[in-house]
This record gives structure tokens, sequence and C-alpha cells, in this order.
């Protein structure tokens, strides 16, 4: 694949044609962006919400890697019609033309839609789009001819599509290459008889090749390419490749060493460029990085690093370059400013308490970005970025966010259950347009989980910002249960305090519970379970941390997370129940592979454990027994049989375990989507059964997906069942819509 160049920065903005009150805070938040297609896209979609707002053309000027933009805009507002799509004389339909551009889309910028507004930049930045989707794919001749054609305000587009010859490569030759050296650029070299040739690629596979003779030593070496391509058959081209090496005089390196500021020797040992290992000016660049990385968490965000090398040649002929970083002493730079973009609702406070990091406070790296993780862990946001600005002073910094809040209104329609995002019930409106426009009740950063289930009803309450270092919460449940040992009845509110970290890495809470229960058994059912009412309370302490990384979708993919929960009950009228329980779940998460889009491949290991205690004479009630779950098994498939009933139907037991394994692997489509193909494992135990004497497995593959920027996302799987006995649920998932 052909080694991408970095996007040129936007540096300037300019504003031409018909004014525009409302455009400027929009452009200017390209200040600093890469100067992508994709930038300029999401640009043009949020000015056309400015009132008056009409038709955009955009000048790029790019100088020494810095953008610098002309928008023009005129007041006629035109829209698309259709789109056409022509290649090589073959015409496509509307449903082939609208496929063909969305697979396009996934990798590049299309912002030419049926219905949307024409803007004269979009023509010339989807005909490049479907220019460099041919040439990526081998047909090096392409040619891109749009045609357009208006009628009542709309405007027709076609793109007429000539591909030319395919070009692939034939086994590639090595040549050249120094003694030991060829294995190590066979494996470098991304190169495979019958893939497409393009010339970026070809490019790229010579730069890749240098990379490997100068890890080995050879700096100086360089790599020539030598083609020829083949007569046509059948509109494909051969194309044979010798890559020929010259490496060069052999490089080692000698002692490397910082001067101008003290640096921890162990930071010196994990250096990548090692006394007595191969130079390689990569190397030397990567051991800058570290050091760059070093001082930015140590208060210097711009650090200023000089490199002096000197080079000796040794009686044997070797080489040998000593290399020294050079730090220049800078005064500890301290946060100036912080403020927040995009927060239309969430109130400020609310991301001031996510703050690792405060104005006054010296600049560490590590601080913004735990800050960063703090408000993708808070689940207020859908994508959260930071742009560190140069203060006013040299020793001076600003720090803007930038975020773009979730939906606040989530439908699952499987699980029966509505969720309200970002509440804040404590503040009612003076003006009835808050309420018209959804900034009533909104803000502070409180959740309610509303369901109503065939067999349960009820709702939780949480506010995880009650204070920087205080959350609470609430809940009410009314249930019922018929089995074939018991029927029950179970009405149970609480209240909770409790404490945590200003991140939402660590909590601990202190909950209040009153239940209410009735059961029944069955008659004729020799089975251990309350029979009669009880009014109980409880008392239960929770602790939570989550020292997990999440990316730029909000996906964790290092770390390890967990809860535990432990519950102590006793009767308060009625029969004498009294109980401890316990709930203990772990999740790790190992990245495995990082994409070039940031995504990761993930392998996550999940482990619950809960058991039940009776501390009483008088048998508990059904719903305190434990359920261990695992996909591809029905809810009652796992736990202990029913003495003298002939069913399927397995009870809960007093302890219980479940665990997975799997592997989560990103989808280059959209966001947030993945596969994860897992293993399930379940077990149940009470006093006459032991935990692994029916251990329940499964495989299966699960598909996350998020569709519509996010606005619906859901999960749906599949799992065999290893048990031949067993009562199966072979499909299931979950989905939600948010507006």
């Amino acid at each position: 694949m052909a080694v991408a160049e970095p996007a040129p920065r936007v540096v300037a903005v300019r504003v031409d044609g018909a004014p525009l009150v409302g455009a400027e805070p929009i452009l200017d938040a390209l200040l600093g962006r890469p100067a992508t297609a994709a930038e300029i896209v999401r640009a043009l979609r949020d000015l056309e919400q400015v009132p008056d707002a009409g038709a955009f053309d955009v000048e790029t000027q790019v100088t020494d890697g810095r953008a610098s933009l002309r928008v023009i805009h005129t007041r006629r507002v035109r829209h698309i019609g259709t789109i056409a799509v022509q290649v090589d004389g073959v015409m496509f339909d509307a449903q082939q033309s609208r496929g063909l551009l969305r697979r396009i889309d996934v990798r590049d910028a299309i912002g030419l839609t049926g219905g949307g507004r024409f803007h004269p930049y979009l023509l010339r930045a989807d005909r490049d789009a479907l220019n460099r989707w041919y040439v990526a794919r081998g047909y090096r001749d392409v040619a891109v001819e749009m045609v357009i054609a208006e009628r009542s305000g709309l405007v027709d587009v076609g793109w007429q599509v000539s591909r030319g010859d395919r070009y692939e490569y034939a086994e590639p030759r090595l040549t050249g290459w120094p003694r030991g050296g060829t294995a190590a650029a066979r494996r470098a070299l991304k190169m495979q008889a019958g893939a497409v040739a393009t010339a970026s690629d070809l490019t790229a596979q010579s730069r890749r090749l240098e990379a490997q003779l100068c890890a080995n030593g050879y700096p100086r070496g360089a790599v020539t390419e030598r083609v020829v391509i083949a007569a046509p058959v059948d509109g494909v081209r051969r194309v044979m490749v010798e890559f020929v090496a010259v490496p060069g005089p052999r490089i080692t390196t000698g002692a490397v060493q910082v001067a101008g500021r003290f640096v921890p020797q162990l930071l010196l040992a994990t250096l990548p460029l090692k006394e007595r290992g191969p130079y390689c000016p990569a190397l030397e660049d990567a051991a800058r990085d570290r050091l760059e990385e070093y001082l930015r968490d140590a208060g210097v965000p711009q650090p200023q690093i000089t490199v002096h090398r000197r080079t000796r040649l040794q009686s044997d002929g070797q080489r040998v370059r000593a290399v020294t970083f050079d730090v220049r002493q800078l005064v500890a730079a301290r946060v100036e400013q912080i403020w927040f973009v995009g927060n239309t609702i969430t109130h400020a406070r609310i991301l001031r308490q996510l703050m690792a990091i405060e104005e006054g406070d010296g600049y560490r790296q590590s601080l913004v970005d735990e800050s960063v993780q703090a408000m993708r862990r808070s689940g207020l946001f859908r994508r959260v970025s930071v742009d560190v600005i140069q203060g006013q002073r040299a020793d001076r910094v600003a720090l803007r966010f930038r975020v773009l809040e979730r939906p606040p209104f989530r439908v699952d329609p499987v699980k029966r259950s509505v969720t309200l995002y970002n509440l804040d019930l404590g503040d009612w409106p003076d003006d009835s347009v808050d309420v018209s426009e959804g900034f009533a009740f909104r803000g502070a950063g409180q959740r309610l989980d509303l369901f109503g289930q065939t067999e349960a009803l009820g709702f939780r309450w949480r506010h995880g910002f009650l204070s920087r270092y205080l959350q609470s919460t609430a809940g009410f449940l009314y249930s019922t249960a018929k089995t074939a040992a018991f029927e029950e009845t179970w009405i149970a509110g609480d209240v909770g305090l409790g404490l945590k970290t200003a991140s939402n890495s660590l909590s601990a809470m202190a909950i209040a519970e009153l239940v209410w229960q009735r059961s029944a058994p069955i008659e004729g059912v020799d089975f251990d379970v309350l029979d009669g009412d009880a009014l109980a309370g409880a008392i239960a302490l929770q602790l939570g941390f989550d020292l997990t990384r999440r990316d730029d979708e909000r996906i964790q993919y290092a770390g390890l997370e967990g809860r535990a929960n432990v519950r102590f009950g006793t009767g308060l009228v009625g029969e004498p129940i009294r109980w401890v329980d316990d709930v203990i779940r772990l999740i790790l998460h190992v990245p495995l592979w990082q994409t070039k889009r940031g995504q990761h491949w993930v392998l996550r290991f999940r482990a619950r454990n809960r058991s039940v205690l009776s501390l009483g004479d008088a048998s508990l009630p059904g719903h305190l027994r434990q359920r261990p779950t695992a996909r591809g098994y029905a809810a009652s498939a796992i736990g202990v049989a029913v003495p003298g009933v002939e069913s399927t139907e397995l009870l809960g037991a007093l302890h219980a375990t479940d665990a997975t394994i799997e592997l989560r692997i990103p989808l280059p489509i959209g966001r947030r989507n993945g596969i994860s193909p897992f293993l399930d494992a379940a077990a149940a135990a009470d006093e006459a059964n032991l935990l692994l004497d029916d251990v329940r497995t499964a495989i299966g593959a699960a598909f996350s997906f998020s569709l519509f920027n996010e606005r619906i996302e859901g999960v749906v799987w599949g799992a065999w069942p290893l048990e031949e006995d067993a009562n199966s649920k072979l499909f299931g998932g979950s989905f939600g819509g948010g507006f």
C-alpha cells in the first residue's frame, strides 16, 4: 500500500462573496485541522445550517505543509437531482450508482448526494475521489469526466469513467542486497504476484525497502526500480519489477547521550537508538519522539531538541556514529485557558469536573490525555479531541476541547427500554421555548433508564456528576416470575450515594434497599424456596474501577475494568430471611494491532462470579438465586434441575460463574463497527451440585454496528451450544435508536 503523506494543516481561512453572518465560527474551527476533503465537507454541512446560507466553493493553496482556504459564498441555492455513473460506456442504474458512491465514501469523502445542496467544491472533490478509487485498483490510465445539467433549480450530475487497462504485478525480484539481507527485504516487501500495480504503491515499496536497509545499519542505502510493462492481454498489463539495492557503508551507533537537561537513565535505556546497534535516522527520530513525549509530560508542550552527530572511522574500517540530543532549557509551561467547543447542551461545570488538569496548573501531556479519556468514559459524547494552542507568552498554553454530544434519547425495542441521557431534572425551565427547543431538563449528566418488559417494570436514575467527587443513584423495580418450582412477586426500591474520582476511573457507593417479596412453591414440588411474604432491608457496597484506554471511537482497547457489589439483607416483617450476596466482574482488554485509522484489534477476557449465602433458617426467595448467562443457551438453560419435574427448564443456583473470551476485529466502514468471534462458558452450583459438574460452553460470533452517525447502534450474535441436551437460543441481539 502507498504511504500516505500527512495532510497539510489549515493556517488561514478567508471568506469572499456574499456576506454571511455566523459563518466565521464554523470556519475558524478548521484552523489547525488537516485540510482534507472530509474536514471541508463537514464544515460545509455546518455552514448549510446558517440562516441565509447559499452555495460554497473552496480554493486551497498549500505552502510548506500549510494550507490557506478561500471560501466563496453565493446566495443562489440549488439541490442535486440525480447522480448517474457510466463506466467504460456501460450505464449504471440508480442502485448501482448509489452502491459505488457509498463504497467510495467509506474511504474518501463523497459530498454530492441526491436531494442534497449543490456546492461547486463538492463537484471537484467527488471527481478526484472517483479518480483515486480506480487508480488504487490498478487503473492507472483512468479518466473521469463530469456532465452537468440544470432543471428547475436542480442539478443532475453524470460521471463518465473510462478505466483503461488494469495493471498487475508479476513476481518481484531483489538484487544487490547485502549478505543476509534478502530474506528481511522480502518480509518487508508488501507486493505479491497478481496484486494491482499503482505508481504511488511502487514508490512506497522502494521507500519500505530503503527503510529495511536503514534498520540493518545502511542509512545511505538506496533502492531503485527497474520496471517492464508487458503488452495488454484481455485488458490486463503485467508489471515486472526488479528492486536494485545500493547499500553503501554500514554504520554502527556509538554512545547515545542527552545534554542540557536531566533525563532518567531508565528512559535512555529504553530508547530505540541503542549503543552498538545499527544506526538509522528513523531510529534516531523515534528516540527523539520518545524524549519529546517525556518532556511534554514534564511540562514542556513544544520541546526543542537539537541533534549532534559525530562519526569516526575505526581501524577495521567500521563507521561508528555517536549521537547527542541537546535539549534546550525551556521554562515549564502553564495552562492559561481551557475552553470547550461543541457542548450545545452540556453544562460547562460538568465538563470541568472531568478535567484532570486545570487553568494555572503546569502543563502535563498525560493529564491532558487523561482528561480526554475521562470525557470519552463519561458516556456524554460521541467524539472528543483536544488542541494545544500557544498562549500569549512562550511559557503559556491554552487547551481547546472539541466534543460532539450523543443523542439524548435512546429506544431499545428488543430490551423494551427507553434511556434518557444528559438530563438535568433539577433545573425547571422558565420559558416554554426551552422545552420546545430541547434545552429543558438537559445538560447535567444525569441518566434515566425506563423499562417495561413482560415480567418487569421499573426505572433506574443515575447522577454521576452530583459534584466533582460525589455520585448518586435511585431505582424502582416491580417484577414477577413463574417457574416449574415456584411463583413469585417482588417490589424493590433503593437509593445510593457514593464517591468517585474526577476521571470516573474509581468509584465507591453505599446503597440502601427496601424489598417486599411474596413467594409460593408449586404444589407437589420439593424445592427449597421462600413460602410466604417478607419485607426486607438491605445495605450494599458497590466498588468499581475503569483503568482502560478508549480510542477515538470510544472503543476500549487496553486495560482492566471491574466491579464488585456486596449486599447484606435481613427480614423486617414476615419471614425472618437473612442473606449475603455478591457479584464480581472483571474485563481485561489486550490490544493486538492498530490499523491506520486508529482502530484496534482487541483480545478480551470477561469473567463474572455471583453467589448468595443464607444466614438464617428461613428459605431464600427465588429471585435471589444466581443465574449465569452464556450466549447460545436460553435464560433457563443453565442452573439446577427441578427435582421430580420433567422439564428442560433449569433454575438458578447459590453460586454461578460465566466467562467469555473474544477477539474484536474492527471494520473499516463507518465508526464503532466490528466482528467478534467468541467462546462462552457458564456453570452453576448449590449444596448438591459442584460448580464444574455441568459446564455449558458455546462458540459463535457477534456483529456490532453503528449507523447514521451513531444514531442507531446495536449488536447481533449467533452461537452454537456445545452441549447436546441444551435448551438452545441460537441467535440474539439488541439495538437502539438515538434521537
